[in-house]
């Protein structure tokens, strides 16, 4: 193998430089693009928002059923943090005014 085989080949976005998208990508995990249009930025944000939604879900069952202390704190915690995950998700889609049919934000 020769010593250009091991160079970077990584493709490269141009991607501003700011604490948002950082935040956001944290969000939204790998489904988070830079560049995108406004309509796919949409859709990011609406898939964001039902994700935390089934995620709070999944901690509401786990405080329903859990007996152990601890556990407890974990989902009263888990909650808390996921709530104030959407109201962020919320707050970013008034302020770039995206709307949905089947979601109303007060």
């Amino acid at each position: 193998m020769d010593s250009n085989s091991n160079s970077n080949t990584s493709t490269s976005y141009n991607v501003p430089n700011n604490k948002e998208n950082g935040l956001l990508k944290t969000l939204f995990g790998n489904r988070m693009r830079y560049g995108l249009s406004e309509a796919d930025e949409a859709s990011e944000y609406l898939y964001a928002l039902e994700l935390a939604k089934q995620e709070l879900d999944c901690v509401n069952v786990l405080f329903n059923n859990a007996s152990d202390p601890d556990l407890i704190n974990y989902a009263i915690y888990e909650e808390y943090a996921i709530n104030l995950r959407i109201s962020y998700i919320i707050k970013k889609m008034k302020q770039k005014n995206i709307k949905s049919e089947k979601l109303i934000i007060p």
